[in-house]
């Protein structure tokens, strides 16, 4: 069931309410679902251009995404979790491209 934002005092408690109440139980995988759709569109779009190999692509979308989950975390949207993710599969894609590269 969907409440009336009755206790919203600043923007952050807004986005709060609207990660909680876009989803059908109030579990909050709107903003993780934003993170992800991102770094899809993103990897696709620079997967078009032909000067840019795979590991680069998937690596500047992680990078990008890594960021949002960052500050979705400060702002309390995401899980620990969910970012430490993130903040991994950087990882995994920035020694891909040094490997690439070497």
């Amino acid at each position: 069931m969907t409440y009336l934002p009755t206790d919203v005092n600043t923007s952050t408690d807004m986005m709060r309410w609207v990660n909680e109440s876009a989803t059908l139980n109030g579990s909050g995988i709107l903003f993780p679902g934003i993170i992800i759709l991102v770094f899809s569109i993103m990897t696709i779009k620079m997967l078009t251009n032909q000067n840019l190999s795979v590991s680069k692509a998937m690596g500047s979308a992680a990078f990008v995404a890594m960021i949002l989950s960052v500050f979705a975390r400060v702002i309390g949207l995401v899980s620990n979790g969910f970012m430490l993710i993130w903040i991994g599969l950087m990882a995994l894609f920035t020694i891909w491209m040094y490997l690439e590269n070497r």
